[in-house]
């Protein structure tokens, strides 16, 4: 190995242990959050990417399980972590940056599933907001009633895994079409739901508190200037079918 490969090495390992931009999660859960192809895309993420340009912050954004983020967002240091559902049992243990979204969690199962059973086997997102709703609620989880992401939920759905999934509506639309199944092959099921909440922009509660007030500021300005509507308008024109009913 020559010198000059060495030393690129060498800088290499170094950058790797030194990077010091902010670290941003999220997960996939469409049309807020999102992949194509290598790149991350969305509502919620395009007005994220708007927001920390404007305020000028480099960043390293990950999308990866929504537990795993959570947790890592819940328990560490100046993390950021978008679309969360903004609730009253979240609402003191995050700091709330700027909402991105609008949503509501309901069931859905096939039309044609005949439940054999008074407990229904659920299928969810570890630590949503939905989950956390319907053990607050009296209903027990095991390992075995979670999916890492909103996709798997409507595949683990489709080939019956599960009787009941529960996850955002709009998402759950998304994700039907994406994957080439039919929404009038699966049907609501109210029991199991949330109120309309907001989804936000949020951080960890140990933030550095001029990171904060920067975004914070950023986010208000582009608000003002009413630089989000484009880019709502620009996903919600792929949803002109509707929901599923």
């Amino acid at each position: 190995m020559n010198k000059l490969t060495a030393l690129t090495i060498l800088l290499f390992l170094i950058s790797c242990t030194n990077d010091n931009r902010m670290k941003i999660y999220t997960e996939n859960y469409p049309p807020f959050n999102f992949m194509i192809g290598d790149s991350v895309c969305g509502t919620s993420t395009d007005i994220l990417r708007l927001v920390m340009s404007d305020a000028n912050i480099d960043y390293h954004l990950d999308m990866v399980d929504w537990s795993d983020s959570y947790e890592k967002t819940l328990n560490g240091k100046d993390i950021i972590l978008y679309s969360m559902a903004r609730t009253k049992d979240r609402e003191n243990i995050f700091n709330w940056i700027g909402k991105v979204g609008t949503g509501r969690s309901l069931g859905f199962s096939k039309n044609n599933r005949v439940l054999t059973s008074s407990k229904p086997e659920i299928g969810i997102i570890k630590e949503s907001n939905i989950h956390l709703k319907l053990v607050n609620d009296g209903i027990k989880f095991t390992e075995s009633n979670f999916c890492e992401n909103s996709e798997r939920l409507v595949m683990a759905l489709a080939i019956g895994k599960f009787d009941i999934i529960c996850m955002d509506s709009i998402t759950f639309d998304y994700n039907v079409r994406r994957l080439g199944y039919n929404l009038s092959d699966f049907i609501q099921d109210d029991r199991y739901s949330t109120e309309i909440v907001d989804y936000y922009i949020a951080a960890s509660k140990k933030f550095d508190e001029l990171n904060l007030r920067k975004i914070k500021r950023a986010y208000a300005k582009l608000d003002s200037l009413g630089r989000f509507e484009n880019i709502r308008n620009k996903y919600s024109s792929n949803f002109d079918d509707g929901l599923v009913k």
